[in-house]
């Protein structure tokens, strides 16, 4: 085949040849030649001190001096330099260099290694002597590569630094003494390094103890004894120390036959194990106490015993007491005498009967039993009583008594002086037949035989009304009475109502404002005897204090402090009716009877309320404080004044809006497992509650957090409502995960007001007497509430 080329392509190809003349012709100039010494590499790095180090370049032979870093600071210079040839050096690496750059010292300059020279150097222990040292002794390791160790660590971390190591540290030996607080155990060198280098010896060092030749027996010793113990080495003893953990002083001697520690027993001294210690902390046993305590203790007398008699104690070692605490009573009593045979001391007025016990310094209790005086039961002068009359009692010490319990519960405080003869005036509610427990001062109680109840001689009620019985405020109320005949007034809450008989009943209208545990007294001539009923409330009375129409002219008139009716328990607010007449602003002012303003923050831009032309009633609510007003400032013969302008009032009325939600616990507590954080109600809140009452429950849930109460009455089992399901409320179930300031209500049934009552917690519980404990986890419990 043939090429043939054009003339475009000759001329391409001269330029192409051209060029390549003029890029090689500076190639066939002659070489220049670099003589400066050049390092390329060093090593071994690490390396080992009094090893070879090589350094690797070109013209090497020019270097005249390697100069280190110190292994403390400073440098090293080297200048006894193989040369192998020119590209390489060796020199031999002195024992005091450090980590660090190197420097080479040319006849041309200096040249400095990229990278630091680093050592491997195997730190070692060879031997450490004596293997059996004493604090203050001196200690010698040897072994290799010691000139680096900077920290020596005896057992539990006691150290000693370098700069407290003896003079003449090297490569092969350190010297230092042994620190006081040194241990028995291995020893750790250290190069004392950010990430150090740490070496153990091979074996444990015994360092000397404190040591007693026999372990004394100090039964029966007495404080204020000195002892003496005779061992070895006891001037290490920093401390001596009693089984309570007391310090106390001691005294280190040497004679001939060698060291002995004293010391004196202490007034508190206990039974168990004294112990010296050195200054290393290890405990070393010297004695064990076994404490003399005051024996065969008898009590004169021991018996019969009341507030303010003088009992002398009997036996032996009784100057040994310091005090003596009485049962029923927290607070220890000195003694009035003490010898070592017997002590004497005065009875409290709240002492009960029970074990004395004898305090001693070393906190050890002797005790020792009493038993108080008891009332006395002979006779009844009646065994058989009508309700609500008196009992009379004949007995001995009867005036001890301070209060007495009937079967059923009623109970009547006494203050009697008579010890042969009692009388008490019985409680004409919750009184049964059966025993009655007598109580003295000191809470003490005794059993007297039981009494039989019969039906009162005065006007009673044989059937209350039962729980499922409505009576209503504002209603009439009509009920089986016995002895009718003999009533000759009614009371409702203390105050007279007009009754009427019709048979064998009674009726009254139930005030309007009576509500939930009403009194309701039965006066006849010769008795009295209260109930307590349950009432549902009306829950809003309506009472016109003024009666209208009343044309305001700013002349002054007035309310009449009866025309309001005796309220509690909820708000009052005062409702006028009324019409605008004529031109101008149509206002009204309000005073109190001694002629103070009062509902001014109802008044807008002036001292005068306005009225709205477009309504025809206004309400005002009065304030706790406007409530007082118009029950206490009434001596000048108004309970509230007003005038006012162009308008015409048809009437004032008070309204009553009774609460009927009783508070029985208020927080805040955030609940828990534990005690400090358990919502706990008294068992007796429970008593007058009605079934069917509704309780409920007012807690704040933490944020985002799964929380529960568990409710359980008294004796922690579970109460069970309804409304839950089980006895363990998760707000989470019920409200999902939108938290908020919650209130949860429940019912009180018969079957968990029963419960609650069967079972409180006892006298001597955590809680005592408590019908209802709430506890669980984040919530915050701030109020229960019945109605």
């Amino acid at each position: 085949m043939r090429t043939i080329y054009t003339e475009k392509y000759r001329w391409f190809r001269h330029i192409i040849m051209l060029l390549l003349v003029v890029v090689l012709l500076p190639s066939c100039e002659k070489e220049e030649v670099n003589n400066d010494p050049i390092l390329h590499s060093f090593g071994p790095s690490p390396a080992l001190r009094g090893g070879e180090l090589r350094f690797i370049g070109q013209n090497m032979g020019d270097v005249t001096a390697v100069i280190f870093p110190g292994i403390s600071g400073g440098t090293v210079q080297v200048t006894e330099i193989i040369v192998v040839n020119e590209r390489e050096i060796k020199v031999m690496i002195p024992q005091d260099s450090g980590v660090g750059i190197i420097t080479l010292v040319t006849t041309r300059g200096e040249i400095k290694t990229l990278t630091p020279i680093t050592y491997s150097e195997p730190i070692l222990i060879n031997k450490v002597s004596p293997m059996k040292a004493k604090a203050g002794d001196v200690l010698t390791i040897e072994g290799d590569y010691l000139n680096l160790i900077k920290r020596v660590i005896f057992f539990d971390n006691v150290i000693v630094e370098g700069d407290s190591f003896l003079e003449g540290q090297t490569r092969k030996k350190i010297q230092l003494t042994v620190p006081a607080e040194a241990q028995s155990g291995k020893i750790i060198i250290s190069n004392g390094e950010e990430i150090p280098i740490e070496v153990y010896s091979n074996d444990e060092i015994e360092i000397a103890l404190p040591w007693v030749s026999e372990t004394l027996d100090l039964t029966g010793k007495k404080p204020g004894e000195v002892i003496e113990i005779m061992g070895t080495d006891l001037d290490l003893v920093v401390s001596l120390v009693m089984p309570n953990e007391d310090q106390i002083p001691f005294e280190v001697t040497e004679n001939e036959d060698g060291q002995s520690i004293l010391f004196t027993l202490p007034e508190n001294m206990s039974d168990g194990v004294v112990v010296m210690i050195p200054a290393s902390g290890v405990e070393v046993a010297i004695a064990n106490i076994g404490m003399a305590l005051p024996t065969n203790v008898v009590a004169i007398p021991a018996e019969s015993l009341r507030g303010g008699d003088l009992i002398k104690l009997e036996g032996l070692n009784m100057e040994l007491i310091t005090n003596i605490i009485f049962p029923g009573i927290n607070e220890p009593v000195e003694l009035e005498s003490q010898n070592a045979t017997e002590v004497t001391v005065l009875m409290p007025e709240a002492a009960t009967s029970g074990n004395l016990l004898l305090n001693t310094g070393s906190g050890v209790q002797v005790e020792v039993p009493i038993e108080t005086l008891k009332p006395l039961f002979t006779a009844y002068d009646n065994s058989t009583v009508p309700l609500g009359d008196k009992v009379t009692i004949t007995g001995e010490n009867l005036e001890l008594v301070t209060k007495v319990i009937f079967t059923g519960g009623g109970e009547v405080e006494l203050s009697n002086a008579s010890p042969t003869s009692l009388e008490v005036q019985m409680p004409t509610m919750n009184v049964e037949s059966g025993e009655l427990t007598i109580f003295m001062a000191n809470g003490e109680s005794v059993e007297f035989p039981a009494i039989t109840v019969e039906a009162p001689q005065f006007a009673f009620i044989p059937i209350l009304p039962g729980e499922d019985e409505e009576i209503k405020a504002g209603e009439l109320f009509g009920i089986e009475v016995t002895n009718l005949d003999k009533l000759s007034e009614v009371k409702v809450n203390d105050s007279e109502v007009k009754f009427i008989v019709a048979g064998s009943k009674m009726y009254i209208t139930i005030p309007q404002t009576a509500a939930n545990n009403t009194k309701l007294t039965l006066v006849s001539s010769n008795g009295a005897i209260d109930y307590t009923i349950s009432v549902m409330p009306m829950g809003q009375i309506e009472n016109i204090v003024y009666h209208g129409p009343l044309n305001l002219d700013w002349g002054t008139y007035t309310i009449d402090p009866n025309a309001f009716v005796d309220f509690t328990n909820g708000t009052v607010t005062l409702k006028i009716t009324y019409a605008v007449t004529g031109e101008g602003d149509s206002q009204i002012k309000f005073y109190n009877g001694h002629w103070e303003q009062i509902l001014q923050r109802y008044n807008v831009d002036g001292d005068t309320y306005i009225f709205d032309p477009n309504s025809n009633v206004v309400e005002f609510e009065l304030t706790d404080e406007e409530l007082v007003m118009l029950q206490t400032l009434t001596d000048w013969g108004q309970s509230v004044i007003f005038h006012g302008q162009n308008v015409v009032i048809n009437n004032i009325v008070a309204v009553y809006k009774q609460s009927f939600e009783a508070t029985v616990w208020t927080g805040p507590v955030t609940i828990t497992w534990s005690e400090g954080g358990r919502v706990v109600i008294p068992a007796s809140t429970f008593s007058s509650a009605r079934a069917g009452a509704k309780m409920r429950f007012y807690f704040d849930q933490i944020d985002q957090v799964w929380a529960q109460a568990q409710i359980n009455d008294g004796s922690f089992s579970g109460l069970i409502f309804e409304e839950i399901g089980s006895n363990t409320l998760v707000p989470t179930d019920v409200y999902g995960w939108e938290f908020d300031k919650r209130v949860f209500e429940v019912t009180l049934t018969r079957a968990i007001l029963d419960q609650i009552q069967a079972n409180k917690s006892p006298d001597d519980s955590d809680y005592p007497n408590a019908g209802l404990i709430i506890q669980g986890s984040d919530l915050i419990f701030t109020k229960v509430t019945i109605e």
